[in-house]
This record gives structure tokens, C-alpha cells and sequence, in this order.
């Protein structure tokens, strides 16, 4: 029975090293670079995505706090775990009439972090990185990058970052109020 207890123990302590020892090493190339994640939304009744690697939380946008701004497409603020985010409607960013049905947010990883308001989540999809995109079109909307066919329908892909950049512009060449 002892000799039985010592292989057990044996087996266990390799079990807890093999176990401990895949959080001190990255994960493999291989692993990482097979898929990319994505997350169907809807702007406008259209078919989009956003790349969840450039998301960093999606929120309800019902919890906004209203702020004037001179920029049309600021919702307001939104707090979430001691962040505060500024939300942009992401229907007329890409073009479309400003909407009231907003439901969600999604937190834009930034120097500060940005929320993109829409109104239809879809699903999450995990996209092998062989799959082609599709080139952008002519006519899509300013801040797309290409489009990528989730679950049969042709998603164009929201380009956040372009956004962003976009957003901090405008933003900064808004006039600053004086303090009195």
C-alpha cells in the first residue's frame, strides 16, 4: 500500500508542476494566432463587427450621464469600475441618422478608454485568421476596414482605432472654456 501511495503522490506532484508551469510560459505562437475573436453587431440595420482584441468591456448605455458637448455624436458618460468613458453614438460616426434606440456600449481600448454606443448585439465568433477578408468597398463607410463573412452574413469591420484617432481630433479642436 505504501508503494501505491508514493506513486500517487508522485503522479500529483507532477500533475501540479505541469499545471503551475503552463502559467510561467506564453502561450504558444501557434495557439494565439489561429483565430481571431469578433463580435457581431448591428449600426443602422447593417451588418458590422468590432474586434474584440480592441475591446475592452461592453456595457448597457443605459446608464449614461448626460454632458453638453459641440461634438454631435457625444452621448455622454459612462462609469464602470472606476473608469470613466466618454460614449460616441457609432451610427453617425459611420454615417448613418443619430438614433435613439441605443442599447450597448462597447469600451475601445485607448489612452482613455472611449465607448462606441449601438443598438444590436449579435454574437461573439471566432474567425480563423486563414479566413480572407474581404476588401473594403468604395461605398462602405469611412471606418471600416474590410468585411468578413460571421455566420453567412458579410460583416464590415468596424476600424476602432481609426475612429478613435478621429474622435481625439475633433475633440481637441473643440474651444476650450476660460475659467472666470
Amino acid at each position: 500500500m505504501n508503494g501505491t501511495s508514493n506513486d500517487l503522490e508522485a503522479v500529483r506532484a507532477e500533475l501540479r508542476r505541469a499545471f503551475d508551469q503552463g502559467f510561467r510560459e506564453p502561450a504558444a505562437a501557434s495557439q494565439v494566432a489561429e483565430h481571431e475573436d469578433m463580435l457581431a453587431i448591428q449600426v443602422g440595420g447593417d451588418a458590422y463587427a468590432l474586434r474584440l482584441a480592441e475591446v475592452m468591456g461592453l456595457h448597457s448605455a443605459l446608464h449614461l450621464t448626460k454632458v453638453p458637448s459641440a461634438i454631435p455624436e457625444f452621448l455622454g458618460l459612462l462609469g464602470v469600475r472606476g473608469l470613466l468613458a466618454a460614449v460616441y453614438d457609432l451610427g453617425p460616426l459611420l454615417g448613418y441618422p443619430r438614433t435613439q434606440k441605443l442599447r450597448w456600449v462597447a469600451l475601445v481600448r485607448a489612452a482613455h478608454p472611449v465607448g462606441l454606443a449601438f443598438s444590436v448585439l449579435g454574437a461573439h465568433f471566432r474567425v480563423p485568421r486563414s479566413a480572407e477578408p474581404t476588401a473594403r468597398e468604395p461605398s462602405a463607410p469611412k471606418h471600416t476596414r474590410e468585411a468578413i463573412r460571421l455566420g453567412g452574413v458579410l460583416h464590415s469591420v468596424v476600424d476602432a482605432r481609426g475612429l478613435i484617432e478621429e474622435l481625439a481630433k475633433r475633440v481637441g479642436e473643440q474651444p476650450k472654456e476660460r475659467a472666470q
